[in-house]
């Protein structure tokens, strides 16, 4: 058992990655840094999701939300839109998102002043980000 018991300094590589990376992208990252599974073989997503679930670290999705972050449907009802807006947003950078897991299912910062509205007629590309557009000037 001792043998393919999981090295502290894995943990500890893991803790610290998983405020920045999902699972598949902390194998990716740990492989490149020479890290191996005990039995030796490839660190895989599901290798670190099995090392961060037996101990009981905490999830990159429980790390978000603990810094305050929200999910597409209360960022939707904070703006009152659609997730699915909320979703066009963030691909058009006009909302700030973090992926949590592999699939890429996002956590929303909340946005600090001026968040996005919806400006129905101007298409994404021709908007500007809400914080980016100049004052009036008086003429």
């Amino acid at each position: 058992p001792q043998l393919r018991k999981t090295k502290a300094d894995l943990i500890q590589a893991i803790d610290r990655l998983i405020d920045q990376a999902t699972d598949a992208e902390i194998a990716a990252q740990l492989m490149e840094e020479g890290f191996r599974s005990t039995i030796s073989g490839p660190l895989t997503s599901r290798r670190v999701s099995l090392i961060r679930r037996t101990y009981k670290l905490k999830s990159r999705y429980q790390r978000l939300r603990e810094a305050g972050m929200l999910t597409h449907m209360e960022m939707a009802e904070r703006l009152k839109v659609s997730g699915k807006t909320v979703q066009v947003w963030r691909r058009y950078g006009l909302l700030r998102g973090h992926a949590y897991n592999d699939k890429g299912e996002c956590l929303y910062e909340v946005p600090t002043s001026n968040p996005p509205q919806k400006m129905q007629g101007l298409k994404h590309p021709l908007r500007t980000r809400a914080n980016s557009i100049p004052p009036l000037r008086n003429q």
